[in-house]
């Protein structure tokens, strides 16, 4: 498996859970932005941009804690 096939499963991942987990499922492992993280690192991916996962990871960890 490639680098660019292995991030295109996290997408896929962040897509299904964002679009079928419930309210209680999304509030509790914060994933109300997941949707719209995919879109950024597809984006990311096809324009062969340098992706700073970094901040994300940070605000993420901010939030959960």
């Amino acid at each position: 498996m490639t680098f660019r096939e292995a991030i295109q499963q996290v997408i896929d991942s962040m897509r299904h859970w964002s679009l079928y987990a419930d309210d209680y499922f999304k509030e509790k492992y914060n994933l109300k932005d997941d949707l719209k993280i995919a879109d950024e690192l597809e984006e990311a991916i096809k324009d062969k941009k340098h992706i700073n996962l970094d901040d994300e990871m940070q605000e993420q960890t901010n939030a959960n804690t």
